[in-house]
């Protein structure tokens, strides 16, 4: 059994960044939060869908914010986040920093956060590839904020991928 789950772990990390690309080709204005794919309890899900005043989706330009959107944790069940992965694009400087939240209904967020490292790989695009650990309960929502240094176009595609779990 741990070894079906390490092979399709496996096979989920491949198709993290075709999710990723394959996200990159629509409108960061309009957005895509991809659907939730489960295999055996382990699930991924890809988005662009970008927001300057979380949670409602828009366009991230100018600005020095940026929230990337994903679906809220179904009825019932939660989400174990162990891995972060994007490609990100700011217009001019720098990204200063890349934190994975949890965002509740309303738009507020709970008191935690995963701090993430943006790491450059060209002019003007920034990779985020994170371990990470976050428990996201019934409902809430796992949103990645970035910020620049500078007010800028922000724009690109995130993929996370962990565990689905029935909520006690």
């Amino acid at each position: 059994m741990q070894h079906r789950n390490i092979c399709a772990a496996q096979h989920l990390l491949k198709g993290l960044m075709a999710l990723a690309v394959v996200g990159m080709t629509a409108s960061a204005a309009t957005g895509t939060i991809g659907p939730r794919i489960i295999i055996d309890g382990l699930f991924q899900q890809s988005t662009n869908t970008t927001s300057l005043g979380s949670p409602i989706p828009g366009d991230c330009n100018p600005s020095s914010l940026c929230y990337f959107l994903f679906a809220p944790a179904p009825s019932g069940k939660q989400l174990i986040v162990t891995q972060v992965s994007c490609t990100l694009f700011v217009s001019t400087g720098e990204l200063h920093s890349a934190i994975l939240r949890i965002q509740r209904p309303d738009g507020s967020f709970v008191d935690t956060a995963q701090f993430l490292t943006p790491t450059k790989t060209a002019e003007t695009r920034f990779a985020v590839n994170t371990t990470t650990l976050a428990l996201i309960d019934k409902k809430l929502r796992p949103v990645l904020e970035v910020q620049a240094t500078v007010s800028a176009q922000i724009f690109g595609s995130c993929a996370i991928a962990g565990q689905i779990i029935v909520a006690p």
